[in-house]
């Protein structure tokens, strides 16, 4: 093994000893670290990001539940900032959206996030209930996975009678032969209608219910996303006096939403706990809260405000009923 200049020590020592001269010395610090694992480019010790790809030079070598920490703590501002825009939230209408119209954003988590993030938890809570609810029903009344109706029993089902031992036939049936039966009720054959038909006999076992509700539930939360925008296009027809760009009104109603979902996930858990069913609640809460939140916001006297907010709800309500049916429709095409 050669030896080194430095008192005779060995090469790979020598080496060591060499660089932990330089970098006590400061010398060349910029070429000092460690090799970027995407790009190689040398890195410095204290370098967040690779300055040639841009690739963040953070270890993921780390146990989950520090990972997870972190992700929640960038990606939401899972800190006092989250609970403080809950709170907020919860209790001063329209306050998160007046600072966001105001340029006031940095104490408050971004809108889409808490949307993302409340409605998950609304949406997991809500399918967790629904879960619980059927295995409640299966196991008390029918047993789970059995047939709710007696065969001898009649559904009614889009205005199509179905007699439930008849339905567990018509899964098999021909296009042909459906239009044959709905004909012989005086319908005019539909593609959905034979869908219906196809899957009377799902409808009529109690998982079948069960798997048409998480559907249901699955396709609202999509729709409900949806709405949003036009929720905004409606403040915005109705304020855009008061705030010409339309943005400002897009986030009137990403928040209003996120209150609805926190609201209903809190009244949920609520139930869950207690079976006390005060979902409903939700309702009378909506009427008060909005109107608040408008006068906040926009800053008119409260006739006009109220009428105004009364309008947007009631047309906001039949978009929701709308996009419900929707879902409906879906689920069944799905099952």
């Amino acid at each position: 093994m050669g030896k080194g200049s430095r008192g005779g020590l060995p090469d790979y020592l020598a080496a060591i000893v060499a660089n932990t001269s330089t970098i006590s010395t400061g010398a060349n610090a910029e070429g000092l670290g460690f090799p970027c694992p995407n790009c190689g480019h040398s890195l410095h010790v204290d370098d967040q990001f690779c300055t040639q790809c841009g690739q963040s030079t953070k270890d993921l070598k780390r146990p989950v539940l520090a990972l997870l920490k972190e992700f929640v703590s960038l990606e939401l501002g899972w800190d006092a900032k989250l609970w403080t825009t809950l709170r907020r939230l919860l209790f001063k209408p329209g306050a998160l959206t007046l600072e966001l119209m105001e340029g006031r954003r940095r104490g408050q988590v971004p809108p889409v996030r808490l949307y993302l993030f409340i409605s998950v938890v609304y949406f997991l809570l809500l399918n967790f209930s629904l879960h619980r609810e059927f295995d409640r029903i299966g196991h008390e009344r029918f047993g789970k996975g059995k047939q709710v109706l007696s065969d001898d029993s009649k559904l009614t089902i889009g205005g199509i009678n179905v007699i439930v031992s008849d339905a567990k036939l018509y899964k098999d049936m021909s296009d042909a032969q459906l239009d044959s039966v709905l004909v012989a009720q005086g319908h005019v054959p539909t593609a959905f209608d034979r869908a219906t038909l196809r899957r009377a006999s799902r409808l009529s076992e109690l998982q079948g219910i069960e798997q048409m509700m998480a559907t249901v539930v699955q396709n609202i939360s999509y729709l409900l996303f949806l709405l949003m925008p036009l929720m905004g296009v409606l403040f915005w027809l109705f304020f855009r006096r008061r705030r010409p760009w339309y943005i400002d009104h897009l986030f009137m109603a990403i928040h209003l939403h996120c209150f609805l979902f926190l609201l209903l996930a809190l009244l949920n858990a609520v139930d869950i706990l207690t079976a006390k069913g005060i979902s409903l609640l939700s309702l009378p809460i909506m009427l008060v809260y909005v109107p608040m939140a408008t006068k906040r916001v926009y800053g008119m006297r409260w006739p006009a405000t109220i009428t105004r907010s009364l309008v947007i709800l009631l047309l906001q309500f039949m978009l929701v009923l709308a996009a419900s049916l929707a879902a409906l429709v879906l689920a069944v095409f799905r099952m």
